[in-house]
C-alpha cells in the first residue's frame, strides 16, 4: 500500500542520513535514539499516513454532502447539528493538547529503554562476570513500568474521546426529535423528513467520531 511504500522510504532516506552525520551528531543523538527514529517514530508516522488517505479525505467529503442534504431537507433544524460541531471540536482539541506531551515525553523513555537492552547486549559478559543479572534487571522494570505509566495516562485521556462523541451524536438526536415533533405538529414538517434528517446527522456525526480516530493518531505521529 502507499503507507507502506512511504514508511519504506522514509526509513530508507534517514538511515543515509544518518551515514551522513558527523560524530558530534551521532554523539548528540546516540544510538538508542536512532534506533527508536527509525522503529517505532517511523510506524507511528506510517500508520497516520495511512488513516490521513483513507480516512481524512473521505470524512470531510462525507460531512459536506450530508450538511448540503440535512439543509435541503430543514434549514433551521439543520442549524442544531451545526451548534454541536464546535463543540465537538473544543472537546477534541483540549484532550489533543493534553495528551501530545505526554506522547513526547514517552517517547524519549523509549531511547532509555533502548540504551539499557543494548548495553546489557553488549556487556552481557561482565554483566554474567560481575553477578549482576539482577540489578540489570530491576533497572530494566524500573523502566518498562515508567513507559506503562505514561501511556496508560495518555491512553485514560484518549478514551474521553469515545463518551464526547458518543453525547454529541445522543444530544443531536434528542433535540432534532425535539424540535421535529413540533414542527409536525405544527404541519412544517413530515416524519419521513424528520428521520431523513436524523439519517443525516448521524452519517455527518460518524464521519466526524473516524475523523476524531484520525486525530489521535495524528497526536501520536506529531509527538514521533
Amino acid at each position: 500500500s502507499a503507507s507502506a511504500g512511504f514508511g519504506k522510504n522514509l526509513r530508507k532516506n534517514m538511515y543515509y542520513k544518518i551515514q551522513d552525520f558527523s560524530f558530534k551528531n551521532i554523539d548528540k543523538f546516540s544510538t538508542a535514539s536512532i534506533v527508536t527514529r527509525l522503529t517505532t517514530d517511523v510506524t507511528n508516522i506510517q500508520n497516520s499516513y495511512q488513516m490521513i488517505i483513507r480516512i481524512a479525505v473521505r470524512g470531510p467529503v462525507m460531512i459536506v454532502f450530508s450538511m448540503i442534504m440535512a439543509f435541503g431537507v430543514n434549514k433551521r433544524l439543520s442549524l442544531v447539528i451545526l451548534a454541536l460541531i464546535p463543540i465537538l471540536g473544543i472537546g477534541l482539541y483540549l484532550i489533543i493538547s493534553n495528551v501530545h506531551p505526554i506522547f513526547k515525553k514517552v517517547f524519549g523513555i523509549y531511547d532509555n529503554l533502548n540504551r539499557v537492552v543494548q548495553e546489557n547486549l553488549k556487556a552481557i559478559r561482565v554483566v554474567k562476570a560481575y553477578v549482576k543479572e539482577d540489578f540489570e534487571k530491576e533497572k530494566f522494570n524500573k523502566i518498562s513500568y515508567d513507559i506503562f505509566k505514561e501511556f496508560s495516562k495518555a491512553e485514560k485521556i484518549l478514551a474521553l474521546n469515545g463518551p464526547l462523541i458518543q453525547f454529541c451524536m445522543y444530544a443531536c438526536v434528542l433535540l432534532l426529535s425535539w424540535f421535529g415533533a413540533k414542527s409536525i405538529v405544527s404541519k412544517s414538517m413530515t416524519t419521513g423528513e424528520l428521520t431523513s434528517l436524523i439519517f443525516y446527522a448521524a452519517q455527518i456525526l460518524m464521519s466526524l467520531m473516524m475523523f476524531s480516530m484520525v486525530f489521535v493518531m495524528i497526536t501520536i505521529s506529531r509527538s514521533s
